[in-house]
């Protein structure tokens, strides 16, 4: 199903299909817009589905990359820019692939714990039902129900995401992505292991879709030797149940 935004003051339709994941030309004819250069804000535009990335987006970037595949461990990779779900609106107004990291990192979660997969783009349906959001921010409780499962936000410690590791359940944080400001980020934190002697975590990464490795450092977690970014916990924990 397609989705709708409302467009704003300042906003452009090559902005928007950057934004959205898809084409000036696939909004044109979605919205019988006789001309591209002259849209109004307060108008509705139609976001089609079937969203294809832009030639040329650097696969680290939110909203570009290949289309999700494979698990680890029963954990599935989903990207939040997938073509399948990107383009789909939260609670208000952006996009899976712009702000859908908390619900993404969410959806692999639970669908470990649970044994039952679900999607981003399925679990996003399910919120929209279920009153899941407060504008783009997630109730991590109604997602969790998505499975029949309860989530809380844990006080920060380490010994809580070992315990929930040990227990086969993925745990979400939030980190410090590249704002340097604070949790911009979500990841589903996954397993724990030591490789030559030194204790690692692995994390499925919304943003690409892919692994990563996070280190304890000073009761932390963080990203070593990023050369684009930094790239560390900033002590927000969910657990699920």
């Amino acid at each position: 199903m397609a989705s709708s935004y409302t467009i704003r003051p300042g906003d452009t339709l090559s902005a928007l299909a950057a934004r959205f994941n898809t084409t000036v030309a696939a909004l044109v004819r979605a919205n019988n817009i006789a001309n591209p250069d002259l849209i109004y804000a307060g108008r509705k535009l139609t976001i089609p589905d079937g969203f294809t990335p832009s030639p040329g987006t650097p696969p680290t970037d939110i909203t570009g990359g290949p289309p999700s595949a494979g698990s680890e461990n029963g954990v599935p990779f989903y990207r939040q820019g997938d073509a399948r779900w990107g383009g789909r609106i939260l609670g208000d107004d952006s996009s899976i692939a712009s702000a859908g990291c908390a619900m993404t990192a969410t959806a692999m979660a639970i669908s470990k714990i649970s044994g039952k997969p679900i999607n981003p783009g399925e679990l996003d349906a399910y919120l929209d039902r279920h009153g899941g959001y407060d504008r783009d921010n997630l109730y991590w409780g109604v997602a969790a129900a998505s499975r029949g499962l309860s989530a809380s936000k844990a006080t920060w410690s380490l010994s809580t995401i070992d315990s929930n590791l040990s227990a086969g359940k993925p745990v979400v944080i939030g980190v410090d992505y590249k704002n340097g400001v604070g949790t911009d980020h979500w990841i589903t934190i996954t397993n724990k292991e030591t490789v030559n002697g030194r204790v690692r975590y692995a994390a499925h990464d919304p943003a690409t879709g892919t692994k990563i490795y996070l280190y304890p450092h000073d009761g932390r977690l963080e990203v070593e030797n990023n050369p684009v970014r930094d790239y560390k916990s900033c002590g927000q924990l969910v657990v699920f149940s």
